[in-house]
């Protein structure tokens, strides 16, 4: 019998914490960034979504393989 392929709970926590500390770190440069005016404030606070997005999308695309 073929048996499917089958990950630890833990792999997926640690790319969970990966995830939230990129973008805790993404996050608050950005918003320094913002704050000191190098970037509009708008797009300095919507830029770590816009790139979590691009990182959740490629996973996303990369579990239905």
């Amino acid at each position: 019998a073929v048996r499917p392929k089958r990950t630890t709970t833990g792999v997926g926590l640690g790319i969970s914490l990966a995830i939230i500390l990129a973008y805790y770190v993404i996050f608050n440069a950005l918003r320094v960034v913002g704050e000191q005016g190098a970037l509009p404030p708008a797009l300095a606070a919507w830029l770590p979504n816009m790139i979590l997005y691009g990182v959740g999308l490629g996973l996303l695309i990369d579990a239905s393989r």
